[in-house]
């Protein structure tokens, strides 16, 4: 925690909340836009969707709905 303090007195407060109030309207950005469009391993119903999920997620279950994400950051000019 001390450090952490440390860093963002040296950075300015008001700019890392600028920066943190940015991350929180892009996660609801994504949430609205991407949440329907993630495909995982398995669907709702439990069935497997490997192959879908593969061009859908990084690795396994994580970063699913990434090209979401990535084309909602591109229109808005990236981070």
């Amino acid at each position: 925690q001390e450090s952490l303090d440390r860093t963002i007195a040296s950075l300015g407060v008001h700019r890392v909340q600028q920066r943190v109030d940015e991350i929180r309207r892009l996660q609801s950005a994504v949430e609205e836009k991407c949440e329907a469009s993630a495909v995982f391993p398995c669907s709702p119903d439990g069935t497997y969707q490997g192959d879908a999920s593969a061009k859908n997620c990084y690795v396994q279950d994580a970063g699913c709905g990434y090209p979401c994400v990535d084309a909602l950051l591109e229109q808005r000019g990236g981070m």
